[in-house]
């Protein structure tokens, strides 16, 4: 028989082989000509597979693994399996929601489309309203809220809201969008929303981003009114006026999306004003016309807290008679006062101004020479210094005399 001789990579011969046949059994002869194996102990290897080490390293991802041999001592290089198999630990302790992309579907008309949402506040309202419910338009992002004293007045508010769009706008609803919430599924909205031919669209269940757009708007409307209402230190029990005032706010916003016009224009056609906007929460003194006023000798005008508007006026609560609620058109508001505020304090009064000596004039300066600079009147002290008048000093001195 012939003999073979096995090479390594570099064409070095280590290894002779000579087969010889032994009765019934077939043997061969080997003989090392070249021992590359400095460890005896190296010469029992171990191959781990994919699996293994993926167990090994902590369950990591592929893509670190990918770098492993590269970038450690003692690795060998690892074969990834053309089939992945499903990792029972990965699975249940790492499994996380994907992000869903955004909702391609648009409305190409006012009230096409409708976001709704329900939301339960942390506290019971002022007007005892445990929930408000929001609808946002798709094609103009005018959004528009309504508060619940209970979770099943919701189909009684979407009716209601519906109708007013119907009858101030002249355009229908086409199509309402929700999530999957028992609020929205009973009969009597079921067969409101057949009879006015409003389809109705819900979400999976316990998946919000499917009603994405109204779950921004309701953070966005909460982020308002939290640090409005941080800002006037207002009770918890006060933030269906602080909503109601960011719903307002809104509407009279630009948006990127509407090519920076606002919510309102676009729903109604005609730009807002804001010249009627004040800061929420602050100081306003407030007319009291003469119904109010017990007498002649009561002040025409007290110390209230703005806490939103009306159609033709201004919503106050007057504080300091068992927050009651106030309506008005006439304020004057100090935007700088909070008067829940324990450190705030009314704007102080504004220090007489000076009267400016009068200039004479000089002969021309002669070209070269620089313009001295102007020196600068002393600062006007914050608090004037209290003075003495003439006759309380002669009343001192008079007084002064009667007793020696």
């Amino acid at each position: 028989m012939d003999s073979s001789t096995f090479h390594d990579s570099s064409s070095d011969a280590i290894l002779s082989a000579l087969p010889n046949l032994w009765g019934s059994i077939q043997v061969v002869k080997t003989c090392i000509i070249k021992n590359n194996v400095p460890n005896p102990v190296s010469l029992v290897t171990r191959h781990p597979d994919y699996e293994t080490i993926h167990h090994q390293l902590g369950h990591i991802s592929d893509e670190a693994m990918r770098h492993i041999s590269d970038n450690v001592e003692g690795a060998e290089k690892i074969y990834f399996p053309n089939k992945k198999h499903i990792c029972c630990s990965c699975t249940l302790g790492k499994l996380y929601q994907r992000s869903f992309p955004e909702n391609s579907k648009h409305s190409s008309e006012t009230l096409g489309l409708i976001h709704s949402d329900l939301l339960e506040l942390s506290t019971l309202l002022y007007s005892k309203y445990k929930w408000v419910i929001t609808f946002l338009d798709n094609y103009s992002s005018y959004c528009r809220v309504a508060f619940l004293h209970k979770k099943s007045d919701a189909a009684e508010a979407i009716k209601a809201v519906f109708q007013l769009w119907l009858n101030t706008t002249f355009y229908s609803v086409k199509c309402l969008h929700t999530d999957n919430g028992g609020e929205y599924m009973t009969s009597e909205l079921q067969s409101f929303l057949r009879e006015q031919g409003i389809v109705h669209e819900t979400s999976t269940p316990h998946v919000h981003q499917q009603n994405s757009r109204a779950e921004r708007l309701n953070r966005t409307l909460l982020e308002k009114v939290q640090y409005t209402r941080l800002e006037a230190c207002l009770p918890d029990s006060w933030w269906e006026f602080a909503f109601a005032t960011a719903t307002h706010v809104y509407n009279c916003t630009p948006i990127k999306c509407l090519k920076w016009k606002t919510p309102q224009e676009i729903f109604t056609g005609e730009k807002p004003k804001i010249s009627h906007l004040y800061v929420f929460g602050c100081g306003a003194y407030v007319y009291l016309p003469n119904e109010v006023c017990t007498n002649k000798l009561t002040s025409r005008s007290e110390l209230m807290i703005f806490i939103g508007y009306e159609d033709n006026g201004y919503r106050f609560i007057h504080h300091t008679q068992g927050n009651v609620i106030f309506y008005s058109t006439q304020a004057i508001f100090d935007e700088g006062h909070f008067p829940r505020c324990p450190l705030s304090h009314p704007r102080e009064q504004t220090p007489p101004g000076r009267l400016i000596p009068e200039i004479e004039p000089s002969a021309p300066r002669p070209s070269g020479v620089d313009e001295p600079a102007p020196t600068p009147f002393p600062p006007t002290p914050a608090h004037p210094r209290p003075f003495t008048s003439i006759t309380t000093g002669y009343l001192l001195f008079v007084m002064g005399a009667l007793i020696l």
